[in-house]
């Protein structure tokens, strides 16, 4: 079961655990699981349109503003970009040895936060689907970041920590 715009419906297909969930359009959305499944839901029919098996565990999720690519971080340390369009994975990056822990694209589309529990989070800008640099690198953090949020301008990101630290970066001019 799942809470939609303060109503309690049931959808058809698989509900167990989910580890995260992203919307995606006004009327989908979709949910990632620790089994590595993701599953796209639409909220008019109250069906699963599908569901893709990764294997690894998935931690967090992030869709692009335009609703068209959906970045997934997975327990394995690495971290992929999935087209929604095609169900395509179009880019991987292996980031850590250690779980990826939260990741989220800027308003902007452009940027891209991804963090660990090595204790560090990278913003990566994204040239096409199938190429992301990595901008900046931020490391020694006293516990790993979870919950990103970056402002409307996507010049400022902050992610709180395991242990109630807020982390603040900016990103100008880059």
């Amino acid at each position: 079961m799942l809470l939609i715009e303060n109503h309690l419906d049931s959808f058809l297909g698989d509900a167990e655990d989910v580890t995260y969930c992203v919307a995606v359009q006004p009327h989908r959305f979709i949910t990632t699981s620790a089994d590595g499944c993701i599953r796209l839901y639409n909220t008019t029919t109250k069906e699963r349109e599908w569901r893709k098996s990764y294997g690894d565990g998935i931690n967090c999720a992030s869709t692009d503003p335009s609703g068209l690519l959906l970045v997934i971080g997975f327990t394995t340390g690495s971290w992929n970009v999935l087209d929604l369009s095609s169900q395509d994975t179009v880019f991987e990056q292996n980031e850590s040895t250690q779980p990826i822990t939260a990741i989220q694209f800027a308003p902007n589309g452009v940027h891209l936060f991804v963090a660990s529990k090595d204790l560090s989070a990278t913003i990566y800008r994204m040239d096409s689907p199938q190429r992301f640099q990595r901008i900046a690198r931020i490391g020694a953090l006293s516990s790993f970041a979870i919950s990103p949020d970056w402002d409307v301008d996507s010049q400022y990101v902050r992610a709180n920590s395991t242990v109630g630290h807020i982390y603040h970066c900016e990103f100008k001019n880059v």
